[in-house]
């Protein structure tokens, strides 16, 4: 198993502290950083001025190595009123 970038949420209801929503996953890895101890540095989430969805950036690694990192950008449609609560887009 490599390194994958995923997410989950909650609402407001839910308990504190919890992660209600199941995780899925973005993109799966394959595979890992080496020769370097930092991860996480190129990682941010914004929220859309039309307040309905989350931009997501990530960096994963295509293949075991260093400084071969790629980016993944993901927007996220929040859906409250529905089950699957979310539309995942990948840019």
């Amino acid at each position: 198993m490599f390194p994958a970038i995923a997410f989950t949420g909650r609402f407001t209801a839910d308990p504190l502290g919890q992660m209600t929503i199941p995780e899925e996953t973005i993109h799966a890895g394959s595979g890992s950083q080496s020769g370097l101890n930092r991860w996480g540095d190129y990682t941010q989430m914004v929220v859309d001025p039309n307040g309905n969805n989350f931009w997501y950036v990530n960096q994963y690694q295509q293949t075991t190595g260093s400084f071969n990192w790629r980016t993944r950008i993901c927007k996220h449609l929040i859906i409250p009123f529905l089950l699957n609560w979310f539309l995942l887009t990948q840019v």
